[in-house]
């Protein structure tokens, strides 16, 4: 998961992969879709003149998973509803130098 917030605004990009997180492309994935092995759901939230918040979460696009000099990046480019105004919004996130976790752990299950 990556998490971006500036003065009120953010952003967050979840990212689902079959087996281990790869960079390259991921589709938007809705809320109800479990069974999608590889996908990104990705929520923002703006505040507008009038100190209202706004947000959408993407339903069609391209998330993109890069390496930048100082960690990973994430780019998303789509639309979704935005919900309060009942109108679709058009977006453009980009996510620079987030540092991937210093302490991973692989995940099995054993029985």
């Amino acid at each position: 998961m990556i998490e971006a917030i500036a003065q009120g605004n953010g952003a967050v990009v979840w990212l689902r992969s079959g087996d281990s997180l790869g960079l390259g492309d991921y589709a938007p994935l809705t809320r109800g879709d479990s069974t999608t092995p590889r996908g990104a759901m990705v929520a923002v939230r703006w505040m507008t003149r009038g100190e209202d918040a706004r947000g959408v979460t993407l339903d069609n696009g391209r998330v993109t998973l890069t390496r930048t000099r100082a960690g990973l990046g994430a780019s998303a480019r789509g639309s979704g509803l935005e919900p309060a105004a009942g109108q679709r919004v058009e977006l453009v996130v980009t996510v620079d130098a987030v540092r991937p976790p210093a302490d991973t752990v692989n995940c099995s299950v054993r029985l």
